[in-house]
């Protein structure tokens, strides 16, 4: 849902602005009544890579795993 305001009530009441965009809402700040901008939440991202996340996803490494690859020798 998102809320029309103006740049001038905004600017007098940015912090209660700000804890209604937390909850959610969408805030679009018009000047003489035309749309400029848009303040919204920014919604983390759940996907972000975090240490230790692949643990337990190898469950069998092969014994042969760090050998060399004879096919390789030319290109080292």
């Amino acid at each position: 849902m998102s809320l029309s305001i103006s740049i001038q009530e905004v600017s007098s009441n940015f912090s209660n602005y700000l804890a209604q965009v937390e909850q959610g809402e969408d805030i679009i700040i018009t000047r003489f009544g035309q749309p400029m901008a848009k303040l919204t939440a920014i919604i983390p991202n759940e996907n972000k890579r975090r240490l230790g996340g692949g643990r337990g996803v190898v469950k069998h490494m092969s014994d042969d795993f760090d050998a060399e690859i004879n096919d390789m020798k030319d290109y080292m």
